[in-house]
């Protein structure tokens, strides 16, 4: 007894009081949350099962949209008033494919990064068939607005049953928390999908929208007229793709210009009344209010006129009608208002100012006063409609019948008549040609002309030291070397006046060569050569494969400055040309070294 109350009291598997309570406060410790955990479960099974059924449901939807939102730097929901311009769809380029445009926005997305980019959530009408809707995935690039990707996320939903909400958390933005909802058309099922926003708009470019600037260019596409007509065109401007433009023209300067310039259009013509500088400004607008602005500085000038003016005769006695023509000057952008011309006649002693007189029109006439002799001047002041002037100067002579004259004779010599009553009373020329030996030469004077000139005498100086006195006009004379000299007639008439002409001949030999240059790209010039009977001139132009053409021994009469048209190619414009020129000498022709001529008439 003494040893069973010793052991305490014991059940009968064994096992004490306390070690019973102690088992069934360990297992009240494990099983009760374990339990407790088994009842929420049972009682959670229709929510897990919807969580599981709707995210099955939403397919990419479910997929892309928490991942579009957590990224996005800022974002908008449709019907929002305040829905910023950026939040426009995407566009693509001309020819490029574009599902899912046209549609009714939903949600509006821009992220950053090494490239920002834009994301649209909008309903629109389904691929397989047009006749009706899915919610729509598109991206793209934020700077040009073009099309990335276009994604069908949710396929065959109800038409105006698509919501975007968003919320404001702890006083951020708008648009942190955004929750996107669809109806399907098949299972009637509504399935949202739910996003948080994390990344800070900071992060972004300044500019959110990525739209490229407005560009204003001012193109001038045609300037003529008096006053001065300007074609003005903005065409070459730009602004953002996608983005629309607006166009602002204005002058400023001197005067007004007609008519104003329009505010809208691409392309204006403006008329500027008066010459002076003036200003031209184009903004450029786009649907951003976004400016850019250009300006251009035109100069209105007024052409001062041509001025072209003939006097007829060249020369003429005291009382001789001298007529002015100013008819061929021309205004080259406006008209010709007036004509005025100043004549100065010259001075009876030669020390006192001459007289001078003033007349208008486009051809008028001056008689010179009696007495006065000598070189006339002729001004010729041209005046436009807008006050250009133009001047142009002239002369002529106004001869004294008892005075000596000097006129210029065949071979480019001098001829002159001492005194006479008229002055084309007596006029001496000779030609020579080659005699019977190389240093003979035949003098002929026949071609002495006027009244006085029947029964004159001529005295040859042949420039060789001796001279011959004959009553003839031909004489043979022979030089005792080749060589040039100067020879000289003077004719005699019976009543006492005299002719005497000049001029070197060459004798034995050949004259030197010309040396012919081009003027204004059409004319061949070269130095008049002491000897020359003729001067003759050769053209050739060839081609690389189909063309040689001459043309040759053009004849050109000895003058002070002799020249020759360069004439018109008869080959293509890509003919190679060049030309000489000989001097004729008693038959004899000395050619300058070939030049390069230009294309004429091509």
């Amino acid at each position: 007894m003494r040893g069973q109350r010793g052991r305490g009291f014991a059940t009968q598997a064994g096992f004490t009081l306390i070690e019973v309570l102690l088992v069934v406060a360990i297992s009240a410790v494990i099983f009760a949350p374990l339990m407790l955990w088994v009842g929420l479960a049972i009682n959670q099974q229709p929510i897990i099962k919807d969580g599981i059924l709707r995210t099955a449901s939403a397919g990419l939807l479910g997929s892309y949209f928490p991942k579009d939102v957590a990224v996005a730097g800022q974002a908008t929901v449709s019907f929002n008033a305040a829905t910023p311009p950026w939040a426009a769809d995407c566009v693509a380029a001309t020819g490029v494919p574009n599902p899912g445009r046209g549609g009714a926005l939903q949600v509006a997305m821009i992220a950053g990064g090494s490239d920002v980019y834009k994301v649209i959530y909008s309903a629109a009408p389904a691929a397989a068939d047009p006749a009706k809707q899915s919610l729509w995935r598109r991206t793209c690039n934020a700077a040009t607005n073009l099309l990335i990707t276009s994604t069908e996320v949710f396929a065959d939903i109800q038409p105006g049953l698509t919501d975007a909400t968003c919320t404001r958390e702890l006083g951020d933005k708008p648009c942190r928390q955004i929750t996107i909802g669809v109806t399907s058309a098949t299972t009637d099922r509504v399935v949202t999908v739910q996003g948080t926003r994390r990344v800070d708009e900071g992060s972004l470019p300044t500019d959110l929208t990525g739209a490229a600037a407005p560009t204003a260019i001012i193109q001038v596409t045609s300037q003529a007229g008096s006053p001065l007509e300007v074609g003005l065109s903005a065409a070459q401007s730009s602004v953002g793709v996608g983005r629309t433009a607006q166009y602002k023209w204005e002058v400023s300067g001197p005067s007004s210009v007609s008519p104003q310039p329009s505010s809208t259009a691409k392309q204006i013509s403006v008329k500027f009344v008066q010459p002076g500088a003036y200003r031209v400004t184009l903004t450029v607008t786009d649907d951003l209010g976004k400016i850019k602005k250009a300006s251009r500085k035109i100069t209105a000038t007024n052409q001062a006129p041509t001025v072209v003016a003939v006097v007829t005769p060249a020369s003429g006695a005291s009382g001789t009608e001298f007529t002015l023509d100013g008819s061929g000057s021309s205004d080259p952008d406006g008209d010709i208002s007036a004509y005025d011309w100043i004549v100065e006649y010259p001075s009876v002693d030669g020390v006192a100012a001459g007289v001078q007189i003033t007349t208008t029109g486009s051809v008028t006439s001056v008689t010179p006063p009696a007495g006065v002799f000598g070189t006339a001047s002729v001004t010729l002041i041209v005046t436009d409609d807008q006050d250009a002037q133009g001047f142009t100067y002239k002369s002529f002579e106004i001869t004294d019948p008892s005075a000596t004259t000097t006129t210029l004779g065949p071979g480019g010599s001098t001829t002159t008549t001492l005194n006479p009553a008229d002055p084309s009373a007596l006029s001496v020329s000779f030609t020579n040609s080659a005699g019977p030996g190389a240093s003979g030469q035949t003098f002929n004077a026949s071609a002495t002309t006027g009244s006085a000139a029947v029964g004159a005498s001529y005295r040859w100086e042949f420039g060789d030291g001796s001279t011959r006195d004959v009553e003839e006009a031909f004489y043979i004379h022979t030089y005792p070397n080749p060589g040039q000299y100067n020879v000289k007639v003077t004719a005699s008439s019976i009543d006492g006046r005299t002719a005497t002409t000049a001029r070197v001949v060459n004798v034995g030999g050949a004259a030197p060569p010309p040396a012919p240059s081009v003027v204004d790209g059409v004319r061949l010039v070269w130095g008049a050569v002491p000897g020359a009977r003729r001067y003759l001139a050769d053209f050739e132009w060839r081609t690389d494969t189909d063309c040689f053409k001459q043309i040759v021994n053009q004849q050109v009469a000895v003058s002070p400055a002799p020249s020759k048209a360069i004439l018109a190619n008869p080959c293509s414009i890509f003919a190679k040309s060049r030309a000489r020129v000989g001097t004729d000498a008693n038959g004899t022709v000395s050619w300058s070294e070939w030049i390069e001529i230009p294309l004429v008439n091509q």
